[in-house]
Protein backbone atom coordinates (compact mmCIF):
# COMPACT_ATOMS: atom_id res chain seq x y z
CA UNK A 1 0.00 0.00 0.00
CA UNK A 2 1.28 3.45 -0.93
CA UNK A 3 2.46 5.22 2.17
CA UNK A 4 1.45 8.88 0.86
CA UNK A 5 2.76 10.78 3.95
CA UNK A 6 6.70 9.17 3.82
CA UNK A 7 6.36 10.43 -0.03
CA UNK A 8 5.69 13.85 1.32
CA UNK A 9 8.01 13.97 4.33
CA UNK A 10 10.94 12.84 1.53
CA UNK A 11 9.82 15.48 -0.59
CA UNK A 12 9.30 18.49 2.11
CA UNK A 13 13.55 17.02 3.36
CA UNK A 14 14.23 17.57 -0.30
CA UNK A 15 12.98 20.99 -0.28
CA UNK A 16 15.08 22.14 2.83
CA UNK A 17 18.33 20.74 1.11
CA UNK A 18 17.37 23.09 -1.64
CA UNK A 19 16.64 26.11 0.23
CA UNK A 20 20.29 25.17 2.47
CA UNK A 21 21.52 25.49 -1.50
CA UNK A 22 19.70 29.03 -2.06
CA UNK A 23 21.04 30.24 1.41
CA UNK A 24 24.27 29.50 0.60
CA UNK A 25 24.48 30.71 -3.05
CA UNK A 26 23.09 33.90 -1.53
CA UNK A 27 25.71 33.93 1.08
CA UNK A 28 28.85 33.29 -1.97
CA UNK A 29 26.88 36.37 -4.25
CA UNK A 30 27.24 38.29 -1.30
CA UNK A 31 31.01 37.64 -0.86
CA UNK A 32 31.49 38.18 -4.75
CA UNK A 33 29.75 41.59 -4.23
CA UNK A 34 32.84 42.79 -1.53
CA UNK A 35 35.86 43.06 -4.18
CA UNK A 36 33.23 44.23 -7.03
CA UNK A 37 32.15 46.89 -4.78
CA UNK A 38 35.80 48.33 -3.48
CA UNK A 39 36.92 47.98 -7.08
CA UNK A 40 34.11 50.26 -8.01
CA UNK A 41 34.59 52.62 -5.35
CA UNK A 42 38.35 53.14 -6.53
CA UNK A 43 37.30 53.42 -10.39
CA UNK A 44 34.42 55.89 -9.54
CA UNK A 45 36.90 58.09 -7.11
CA UNK A 46 39.79 58.07 -9.93
CA UNK A 47 36.60 59.48 -12.77
CA UNK A 48 35.18 61.96 -10.40
CA UNK A 49 39.07 63.71 -9.72
CA UNK A 50 39.83 63.16 -13.05
CA UNK A 51 36.24 65.38 -13.92
CA UNK A 52 36.79 67.96 -11.34
CA UNK A 53 40.13 69.41 -11.74
CA UNK A 54 39.10 72.78 -10.71
CA UNK A 55 37.22 71.41 -7.38
CA UNK A 56 40.10 69.06 -6.48
CA UNK A 57 42.95 72.10 -6.89
CA UNK A 58 40.23 74.11 -4.44
CA UNK A 59 39.60 71.16 -2.15
CA UNK A 60 43.61 71.38 -1.44
CA UNK A 61 46.09 68.73 -0.08
CA UNK A 62 44.65 68.40 3.83
CA UNK A 63 40.98 67.86 2.56
CA UNK A 64 42.31 65.90 -0.38
CA UNK A 65 43.81 63.58 2.37
CA UNK A 66 40.64 63.73 4.54
CA UNK A 67 38.79 62.45 1.71
CA UNK A 68 41.08 59.51 0.91
CA UNK A 69 41.37 58.36 4.10
CA UNK A 70 37.42 58.56 4.54
CA UNK A 71 37.43 56.70 1.12
CA UNK A 72 39.46 53.70 2.40
CA UNK A 73 37.19 53.05 5.78
CA UNK A 74 34.19 53.29 3.08
CA UNK A 75 36.08 50.48 1.28
CA UNK A 76 37.01 48.30 4.48
CA UNK A 77 33.33 48.58 5.27
CA UNK A 78 32.26 47.41 2.41
CA UNK A 79 30.68 43.43 3.96
CA UNK A 80 28.95 45.79 5.97
CA UNK A 81 27.36 48.07 3.19
CA UNK A 82 26.51 44.79 1.36
CA UNK A 83 24.94 43.67 4.29
CA UNK A 84 22.31 46.20 5.02
CA UNK A 85 20.93 46.53 1.66
CA UNK A 86 21.15 42.90 0.00
CA UNK A 87 19.81 41.30 3.59
CA UNK A 88 16.66 42.63 3.29
CA UNK A 89 13.89 39.38 3.02
CA UNK A 90 12.02 40.51 -0.16
CA UNK A 91 14.93 40.36 -2.22
CA UNK A 92 15.46 36.81 -1.82
CA UNK A 93 13.35 33.45 -2.72
CA UNK A 94 14.58 31.39 0.30
CA UNK A 95 13.87 34.60 2.85
CA UNK A 96 10.65 35.23 1.56
CA UNK A 97 9.12 33.19 -1.16
CA UNK A 98 8.55 35.61 -4.13
CA UNK A 99 7.82 36.47 -7.87
CA UNK A 100 11.44 38.23 -8.88
CA UNK A 101 12.87 36.72 -12.26
CA UNK A 102 16.09 36.29 -11.32
CA UNK A 103 16.86 36.42 -14.68
CA UNK A 104 20.59 38.26 -15.76
CA UNK A 105 20.36 40.32 -18.89
CA UNK A 106 24.09 40.03 -20.21
CA UNK A 107 26.14 41.21 -17.39
CA UNK A 108 23.09 43.03 -15.95
CA UNK A 109 21.94 41.86 -12.30
CA UNK A 110 17.66 41.42 -12.21
CA UNK A 111 16.14 44.59 -11.43
CA UNK A 112 15.35 44.27 -7.94
CA UNK A 113 19.32 43.07 -7.48
CA UNK A 114 20.54 45.80 -9.55
CA UNK A 115 19.02 48.55 -7.56
CA UNK A 116 20.24 47.56 -4.19
CA UNK A 117 23.86 47.43 -5.50
CA UNK A 118 23.25 50.98 -7.06
CA UNK A 119 22.13 52.06 -3.14
CA UNK A 120 25.36 49.73 -2.06
CA UNK A 121 27.73 52.58 -4.79
CA UNK A 122 25.54 55.34 -3.26
CA UNK A 123 27.66 55.24 0.00
CA UNK A 124 30.49 56.46 -2.26
CA UNK A 125 28.29 59.23 -3.39
CA UNK A 126 27.00 60.10 -0.21
CA UNK A 127 30.89 60.50 0.93
CA UNK A 128 31.87 62.52 -2.25
CA UNK A 129 28.72 64.79 -1.88
CA UNK A 130 30.24 66.26 1.27
CA UNK A 131 33.08 67.30 -0.50
CA UNK A 132 30.89 69.33 -3.41
CA UNK A 133 32.38 66.25 -6.19
CA UNK A 134 28.78 64.35 -6.32
CA UNK A 135 25.42 66.12 -6.59
CA UNK A 136 22.89 63.58 -4.69
CA UNK A 137 19.72 65.99 -4.25
CA UNK A 138 18.18 67.26 -7.50
CA UNK A 139 18.35 70.86 -8.10
CA UNK A 140 16.04 71.23 -11.05
CA UNK A 141 19.18 71.22 -14.19
CA UNK A 142 21.04 68.87 -15.33
CA UNK A 143 20.31 66.70 -12.62
CA UNK A 144 20.94 63.47 -15.20
CA UNK A 145 23.99 62.48 -12.98
CA UNK A 146 22.25 63.39 -9.56
CA UNK A 147 23.02 60.49 -7.50
CA UNK A 148 19.54 59.54 -5.71
CA UNK A 149 17.00 56.88 -6.01
CA UNK A 150 14.55 56.90 -9.18
CA UNK A 151 10.79 56.30 -9.35
CA UNK A 152 10.62 52.81 -10.75
CA UNK A 153 8.04 53.92 -13.23
CA UNK A 154 8.13 57.74 -13.79
CA UNK A 155 12.37 57.36 -14.15
CA UNK A 156 12.02 60.75 -11.62
CA UNK A 157 13.83 61.37 -9.09
CA UNK A 158 12.36 60.16 -5.75
CA UNK A 159 11.79 63.15 -3.16
CA UNK A 160 13.73 62.37 -0.94
CA UNK A 161 15.21 59.39 -2.05
CA UNK A 162 18.20 57.56 -0.85
CA UNK A 163 21.41 58.04 -2.40
CA UNK A 164 21.76 55.60 -5.78
CA UNK A 165 24.15 55.26 -8.87
CA UNK A 166 22.90 56.80 -11.48
CA UNK A 167 23.57 54.09 -14.14
CA UNK A 168 23.10 50.45 -14.49
CA UNK A 169 26.19 48.48 -13.24
CA UNK A 170 28.31 45.65 -15.10
CA UNK A 171 28.82 43.18 -12.92
CA UNK A 172 31.47 40.20 -13.18
CA UNK A 173 31.00 36.85 -14.69
CA UNK A 174 31.20 34.51 -11.07
CA UNK A 175 28.40 37.46 -9.60
CA UNK A 176 26.40 36.96 -12.17
CA UNK A 177 26.91 32.89 -12.03
CA UNK A 178 25.59 33.16 -8.70
CA UNK A 179 22.51 34.66 -9.58
CA UNK A 180 21.73 32.31 -12.28
CA UNK A 181 22.77 29.46 -9.99
CA UNK A 182 19.92 30.73 -7.23
CA UNK A 183 17.33 30.54 -10.00
CA UNK A 184 17.96 26.99 -11.12
CA UNK A 185 17.83 26.20 -7.13
CA UNK A 186 14.53 28.11 -7.38
CA UNK A 187 13.05 26.25 -9.98
CA UNK A 188 14.15 23.13 -8.31
CA UNK A 189 12.32 24.39 -5.31
CA UNK A 190 8.77 25.15 -7.25
CA UNK A 191 9.34 21.79 -8.96
CA UNK A 192 9.18 20.06 -5.01
CA UNK A 193 6.58 21.80 -4.06
CA UNK A 194 4.63 21.09 -6.77
CA UNK A 195 5.86 17.28 -6.76
CA UNK A 196 4.32 17.64 -2.62
CA UNK A 197 0.88 19.38 -3.85
CA UNK A 198 0.39 16.34 -6.33
CA UNK A 199 0.70 14.10 -3.40
CA UNK A 200 -1.55 15.86 -1.27
CA UNK A 201 -4.12 15.88 -3.86
CA UNK A 202 -3.94 12.16 -4.35
CA UNK A 203 -3.38 10.97 -0.73
CA UNK A 204 -6.93 13.25 -0.71
CA UNK A 205 -8.59 11.49 -4.01
CA UNK A 206 -7.51 7.95 -2.26
CA UNK A 207 -9.19 8.85 1.27
CA UNK A 208 -12.12 9.92 -0.49
CA UNK A 209 -12.21 6.54 -2.82
CA UNK A 210 -11.46 4.52 0.38
CA UNK A 211 -14.26 5.73 2.28
CA UNK A 212 -16.71 5.23 -0.58
CA UNK A 213 -15.26 1.94 -1.28
CA UNK A 214 -16.08 1.00 2.47
CA UNK A 215 -19.80 2.29 2.36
Amino acid sequence: MRNFDQEIEAKRNEFEEVKHQLSNTRNQFKAALIPFVQQQFKTEAEKVIKRNPELVKELGIEKLKELKDELAILSANAPDIINEFFDEEQLWWDLKENEHLYFCSGKYLPDHLNKALRLVIGKFGELFSKYDLIKIKPTGQNDYDVWIERDEYTRSHKHNGRPSYPNRLECTPDIINYVSEYKDYINNAKRIQSDINKIQREKESTAAIDLWDSL
